[in-house]
């Protein structure tokens, strides 16, 4: 996905965990996790076309990556507030610790749910798993997010904001697995009609687009004789 849209769901990750101890600082710092992960950007352009394309999405977007960056960075941001004496907010450290983890993990889950996929296994295995799920850019999943944060700019949305925030989450699942249910409908009607016509096929993918509830783009490979 865009960086807007990783860094809108990792704010509302922070916005459902911490608003109501951290106030908005849990959403810069959700957006900011999330975020993360596509700093491989910055080391790919060094590696030439092929290098850039299968580095990127590569140890940055691996699994184990989260555990372990989400606790280094909650526990520095724990001590800096602990040291800061904001003792008034209570913020316990096994909150930043969800909302940094989950707001990385969020990264890689939603890349693999495009077709370009994510190195989910980096370094121990280079394949790229994916499902076809959601367009790289969904104006649609993106506006939820968006909403859920635009409440906040409301004292009613500001007392339901972790409400707001766990339905935005769960209405763009929900839309991603109804993405990926059409995008198998797809391929499955396009294959019967194939076989009504008796076209001989090897294959039959389908890909999501921007306009992702009305229109699949459908490629057929030809059996090879």
């Amino acid at each position: 996905m865009d960086t807007l849209t990783h860094m809108a769901l990792g704010a509302c990750i922070g916005q459902a965990i911490g608003y109501k101890k951290m106030g908005r600082k849990a959403l810069v710092y959700g957006a900011f996790a999330a975020f993360l992960p596509d700093l491989d950007v910055l080391a790919t352009p060094f590696l030439g076309d092929y290098g850039s394309w299968k580095y990127h999405r590569h140890l940055s977007h691996a699994l184990w990556f989260v555990p372990l960056i989400g606790a280094a960075l909650a526990a520095g941001l724990w001590r800096f507030y602990e040291r800061k004496n904001e003792k008034q907010q209570g913020v316990e450290f096994g909150r930043w610790l969800a909302v940094m983890v989950l707001a990385i993990l969020s990264h890689p889950l939603l890349d693999f749910c495009t077709i370009y996929g994510t190195q989910l296994f980096a370094p121990f295995s280079n394949h790229r798993f994916e499902i076809s799920a959601i367009s790289i850019i969904d104006p649609v999943y993106s506006g939820i997010l968006c909403l859920a944060m635009g409440a906040l700019l409301f004292r009613k949305g500001r007392e339901r904001a972790r409400f707001l925030a766990v339905s935005a989450i769960a209405l763009t699942t929900a839309y991603i697995a109804m993405g990926w249910g059409l995008n198998i409908r797809a391929e499955n009607l396009a294959a019967r009609q194939l076989e009504d016509q008796q076209i001989a096929y090897q294959k039959v993918e389908a890909f999501t687009t921007i306009f992702q509830p009305f229109l699949r783009r459908v490629v057929v490979t030809n059996r090879i004789r």
